[in-house]
């Protein structure tokens, strides 16, 4: 389904349902001032509440006679779009810059410890045409990498977004030379060559977990 018509399919469900705002609120973890201008169409909603939304109501209808699901849970986590950047760069040790970023809404269906973000990707570095790439705009779900433990990296068919002094890059990290402190990074892009990047550059390194809003492209 295309993002439009996913949007337009909540705002169906909502216009629809025989539940309060405050109830749909509490299970989907989306604010009931927003479900109530998503009702009354003063604002759409995002592409990710859209989904949210989507996924609670058709979760109802496959539940025989239900009408909250209370073990729907979902976790906010901070997302840095492409735009956002270059302040990340400055700000990302500053707890009060990281408090007022947008969030994107996770559903929480594991335990989430350690530090999380969610990176809108810039560039094709690693779109090699398959299902494996990671594309431009992509949004991307990341669990960050203790210091101490980047010298023993389990990196087969693992992806990282590395946070460097400089910008960000998304690479798999096929070997650490201890001699020289730096790992070796390959692209899936065979455009990309592969890059020797000294661990004293590296401000934050994320594991990628998982695509969780693909871009659509033409």
């Amino acid at each position: 389904m295309d993002k439009v018509n996913l949007v337009q399919k909540a705002i169906d469900y909502l216009k629809n349902m025989d539940e309060t705002f405050y109830s749909v609120a509490k299970n989907t973890g989306i604010s009931d001032m927003s479900i109530g201008r998503y009702v009354k169409g003063t604002s759409r909603p995002t592409v990710a509440n859209a989904r949210i939304i989507c996924q609670y109501f058709e979760k109802i209808n496959e539940t025989s006679n239900a009408k909250i699901i209370s073990n729907i849970n979902f976790i906010l986590i901070p997302m840095i779009q492409i735009h956002e950047q270059e302040n990340y760069l400055r700000e990302f040790g500053d707890r009060e810059y990281i408090d007022k970023l947008p969030t994107y809404p996770v559903i929480a269906d594991k335990d989430f410890n350690g530090k999380y973000r969610i990176f809108e990707v810039n560039g094709d570095s690693m779109d090699d045409g398959s299902k494996d790439s990671i594309c431009d705009k992509d949004k991307i779900l990341c669990r960050e990498v203790k210091k101490e433990t980047w010298g023993n990296l389990e990196t087969v068919d693992c992806n990282f977004l590395i946070v460097l002094r400089d910008g960000f890059k998304i690479r798999q990290i096929t070997k650490y030379d201890p001699a020289n402190e730096e790992f070796i990074c390959h692209s899936l892009n065979s455009v990309f060559n592969d890059l020797r990047i000294k661990l004293n550059n590296i401000l934050e390194l994320y594991l990628i977990l998982k695509i969780i809003d693909r871009n659509v492209r033409k």
